[in-house]
């Protein structure tokens, strides 16, 4: 009898030695150590709308440690749209293993995709405690716009000659070539300006101002600022907006008609202007393009243009907007306004010097071609 205790004792003891000890120094290990774990993201590099794009999770133990249990959300941005989905991962990994997890997204509009994550949760082989730890996860993904394998076209009406040259009546420039004006010296007059025959028979010095020459290409501007107490763009219209933009240029290209594109960078809070003059200039922009954040901003697109412009830069403006801007900015200007709308609420019409045509985002291709340039 006294054998029997005995033995039970030291198998109670050993129970006991296995059931505690045995995890104790399994988290002490854990604590002193840090998990090798790595995470690689790897989905292709664009897809199109409304088309499921298939990605891969992999995860790596390059440790001796096994892991119960390692946890983590991949959180899917699309930058144009604001639009998040959220991915919660759980998964375990063996030592010096690793884990293949299948991700599928599909996106109904059109954006740049980019790839974040949480802090992982990695636990120890019992489950008993974690450690945080960076997931170091990057990575992006386009969505293309359906209208890059569209045909758009463009009704040149005026026949502009894209190597001519006009010249501001409103603003002097650097031309000496064409006079904008003719005025008294003013201290600080580059003596070469001093129109010497006026001089002469005015008794008096004259300078020449110089003519400011305007540009004969195109300039697409894309309003990415909202006023404040409006509500931000739907992802229909922002998707849209993109949409009309690409479209645009395209048409422009295909009609050889030079033009540049525009937006003010609300990240980096700078005007950003780009000069299309074929396919590739195009093709080189749709990453920053399908980038473009749309924000609450106190100045709108026309006055961002016109501080680093100046008005009149542009034989043609075309504004793409899902607001419609001040008629105090846009009667001074030839400008046409694509206003954007999620259905058809109204037809075009004239507004002071400004034609604005409303864009539906189920009609972008037949309402485009209402564009006069």
């Amino acid at each position: 009898m006294i054998a029997n205790i005995l033995i039970n004792n030291l198998a109670t003891i050993l129970v006991l030695v296995i059931s505690v000890v045995i995890p104790v120094i399994g988290i002490l290990i854990y604590i002193f150590t840090s998990p090798p774990i790595f995470i690689l993201v790897d989905f292709p590099e664009n897809t199109d709308k409304n088309r499921t794009a298939y990605g891969n999770i992999k995860v790596i133990n390059k440790g001796y440690l096994p892991y119960a249990r390692i946890s983590f959300t991949l959180h899917c941005e699309n930058l144009l749209t604001g639009e998040v989905i959220d991915f919660p991962i759980k998964t375990s990994v063996p030592s010096l293993g690793k884990v293949d997890i299948a991700v599928k997204i599909k996106d109904d509009f059109c954006g740049k995709i980019i790839f974040t994550a949480s802090k992982m949760k990695v636990y120890d082989v019992f489950l008993l405690v974690y450690k945080l730890r960076d997931s170091n996860i990057s990575g992006s993904m386009l969505v293309l716009p359906d209208c890059l394998s569209s045909e758009v076209i463009v009704n040149n009406t005026n026949q502009i000659a894209l190597d001519a040259t006009d010249y501001s009546a409103e603003k002097a420039g650097y031309d000496m070539s064409e006079a904008f004006g003719y005025r008294e010296y003013i201290p600080g007059d580059s003596p070469r300006s001093i129109h010497w025959k006026l001089t002469q028979k005015l008794d008096s010095l004259i300078v020449r101002e110089g003519g400011k020459p305007i540009s004969r290409s195109v300039l697409i501007l894309l309003n990415t600022g909202i006023n404040r107490g409006e509500h931000l763009p739907t992802y229909k219209a922002r998707d849209t907006l993109m949409e009309t933009t690409i479209a645009l240029s395209k048409s422009l290209l295909e009609n050889n008609m030079e033009h540049k594109i525009a937006w003010q960078d609300q990240i980096n809070k700078e005007f950003t202007i780009f000069e299309i003059n074929r396919e590739d200039d195009l093709s080189n922009i749709i990453t920053k393009l399908l980038a473009v954040s749309i924000q609450i901003d106190e100045s709108s697109c026309i006055e961002h243009y016109v501080k680093n412009c100046g008005f009149n830069s542009f034989h043609h403006l075309v504004c793409i907007s899902t607001e419609l801007p001040s008629r105090e900015l846009i009667q001074y200007e030839k400008i046409t306004v694509l206003l954007v709308e999620d259905g058809r609420n109204q037809e075009s019409y004239e507004e002071d010097e400004a034609m604005i045509i409303p864009i539906s985002s189920d009609n972008i291709e037949t309402d485009l071609l209402n564009i006069m340039i």
